[in-house]
C-alpha cells in the first residue's frame, strides 16, 4: 500500500447470476430483457430472478436508462477466468469506480489478498495480475485488493491533462529504487534496464518476488496477517533478471492480454 498508494477492493455486483456471464451473448440477452420497457416489471423480475435491493431499484433504472453496449466489459472473475459484466453504477452494487475506472483503459494491476490465513491454504498464493476490471471475490473467500499500475484522468480531467496516464508508484519509492540501482526512472512502460527502468519493470520485479517459493517460505508467518512487503535490491543484474522472469509470468497469467 506504500508502493501503490491508489488501491481498493474489487467491484461486487451483488447479483452475479444476472450481471456476470462467461458468454457475452447470454449476458446481452438478459440485459435486453431488463431494458425492454414493453415487458411488465413483474415478468422481468421473474425471468431474471432479481428483486429491488438498496439503490438497485429496477423500475426506476428501466425508466431512466437504456442499454449502453459500451458498458459491457470483460472482467477478471477468478484467476484465469475472464467473464463479461455490465459495468454501470446503478446495477453494480459496489462498483469501486475511484480505482476501477483506471482499469477501463490500457492498464495492468496486481490483485493481492490480505491476511493469507483467511484462505486457509499453504503456502501463500493470493496474488494475480489483470488488465481488466476485477471482481472482489477473485480469490476464494474474497478480499482481493486491486493495485493499478497506471492512473488515468477522469472524464472531467481528460482535456486538462491531455488524456495522459501517470504511474501509481509512490515518488519516494521511485527515488529509493533509483538510488539503489543507479538507474533513471522513465514514467511509462519499460526501461532498458541498463540506464533506465520503468513502472512495468517494477511491476514485473515485484511479481517475480511475490511468486518466489523462497520468499513465500521465509515470510510465511507475516503473509498470514498482512499484505506482502517488497524487498529491494541494489544489485542491478539481479533486478534485471527478476524483472524479465516476472514479465514472462505476467504474460502467462494475462493469457496474452497485455496492458
Amino acid at each position: 500500500t506504500e508502493v501503490w498508494p491508489i488501491n481498493s477492493v474489487g467491484f461486487m455486483t451483488g447479483r452475479d447470476n444476472f450481471i456476470i456471464d462467461a458468454s457475452k451473448g447470454e449476458l446481452l440477452e438478459r440485459l435486453s430483457i431488463f431494458f425492454d420497457t414493453k415487458l411488465d416489471i413483474a415478468e422481468v423480475k421473474a425471468r431474471l430472478r432479481i428483486n429491488d435491493y438498496r439503490r438497485f431499484r429496477i423500475e426506476e433504472i428501466r425508466k431512466a436508462r437504456s442499454l449502453d453496449l459500451a458498458k459491457v466489459r470483460q472482467c477478471l472473475y477468478r484467476p484465469f477466468d475472464l467473464r463479461y459484466t455490465y459495468y454501470d453504477q446503478y446495477i453494480i452494487q459496489e462498483w469501486q469506480q475511484r480505482v476501477m475506472h483506471h482499469m477501463l483503459h490500457p492498464n495492468i494491476a496486481l490483485m493481492i489478498g490480505r491476511a493469507g490465513q483467511v484462505t486457509g491454504t499453504e503456502p501463500w498464493d493470493i496474488i494475480f495480475s489483470s488488465s481488466s476490471i476485477i471482481d472482489l471475490n477473485v480469490f476464494y473467500r474474497g478480499g482481493g485488493q486491486c493495485f493499478p499500475l497506471y492512473l488515468y484522468p477522469t472524464d472531467g480531467e481528460m482535456q486538462l491533462e491531455g488524456g495522459k496516464r501517470r504511474t501509481n508508484l509512490n515518488p519516494k519509492f521511485i527515488a529509493d529504487v533509483e538510488k539503489r540501482l543507479g538507474l533513471t526512472f522513465t514514467s511509462d512502460g519499460k526501461g532498458d534496464l541498463g540506464k533506465t527502468f520503468g513502472p512495468e519493470d517494477v511491476f514485473h520485479y515485484a511479481y517475480a518476488i511475490f511468486h518466489s517459493p523462497t520468499y513465500r517460505s521465509h515470510y510465511a508467518e507475516f503473509l498470514k496477517t498482512d499484505f506482502p512487503r517488497l524487498p529491494l535490491t541494489s544489485h542491478k543484474a539481479l533486478f534485471k533478471t527478476l524483472a524479465e522472469k516476472g514479465a514472462e509470468l505476467v504474460a502467462l497469467h494475462l493469457m496474452g492480454r497485455g496492458c
